[in-house]
């Protein structure tokens, strides 16, 4: 049985394997095979993180819209 601490780490090791091809190749190029293989994670974890290759798709961009919000406030502030 896997522990919440490894499902998380493999959650991440997958968006970090998605941000990368994903920026590298586009969308259309990259295969759950390909972002499993580069996240050393087993193809059926995608769906059980995200759905789909759209979910991760979409957790991506979110995450970097959140990092970019991040970045503008902390401009504003200073």
């Amino acid at each position: 049985m896997r522990t919440p601490a490894v499902d998380l780490d493999t959650r991440t090791r997958l968006i970090d394997a998605a941000r990368e091809l994903f920026a590298e190749h586009g969308y259309e190029d990259v295969t759950v095979r390909d972002l499993c293989a580069a996240a050393d994670a087993n193809v059926a974890l995608v769906s059980y993180h995200f759905g789909d290759k759209h979910g991760l798709y979409t957790e991506v961009v979110r995450e970097a819209v959140a990092h970019m919000r991040a970045f503008n406030e902390a401009l504003e502030a200073a």
